[in-house]
């Protein structure tokens, strides 16, 4: 992690110095969903006062997305994407939304660099960062999800561009 976080502030500080010293405007977004759910029997079942039914047919939980982009220019912007949950309420250890809430639920979903190659239309996508091809309804066998890689994209005219991905999804040398 260590690794790819230095090689974007390195990819970032040198597009950076290309241009003239700015301000970078930063935003905030993402979304909190939070949900109640109940099956269709009773929420206790006893037989004689003791309880039978040890399946839970109530929950409850959350899920928390932030993103954070930071814009330098048209042609350089950065964007972290972190994810907080699933969190099943009552449920403890690693998941953190039983007493004491403090497991470990936090983790990168995407982190990334977008930057355009100087007097040119050649688009830069490097990082962690959701990659779906072919997609078409209900998803793709080929690849659709989370990936560390690289994505470039050359628009010829309104009807032609190309895209062209370099990812690595494992690497069995560790």
């Amino acid at each position: 992690m260590k690794r790819i976080l230095t090689l974007m502030l390195a990819a970032a500080m040198t597009l950076g110095a290309t241009s003239g010293a700015q301000a970078i405007d930063f935003k905030a977004s993402g979304e909190w969903l939070m949900g109640l759910a109940a099956g269709d029997a009773s929420l206790v079942q006893k037989d004689g006062g003791k309880r039978t039914d040890t399946n839970d047919v109530f929950g409850a939980g959350q899920r928390v997305r932030l993103q954070l982009d930071a814009v330098a220019s048209e042609a350089l912007s950065g964007t972290v994407f972190f994810e907080i949950g699933d969190q099943l309420w009552g449920n403890g250890g690693e998941n953190g939304a039983a007493m004491g809430a403090d497991g470990q639920v936090v983790k990168v979903k995407n982190a990334y660099l977008d930057w355009i190659v100087p007097n040119t239309d050649l688009q830069i996508r490097m990082g962690i960062q959701a990659i779906a091809m072919p997609d078409a309804a209900g998803g793709s066998a080929v690849m659709d999800g989370d990936v560390a890689g690289i994505v470039a994209s050359y628009k010829f005219n309104d009807n032609v561009a190309l895209t062209a991905t370099w990812m690595r999804p494992f690497n069995d040398n560790y």
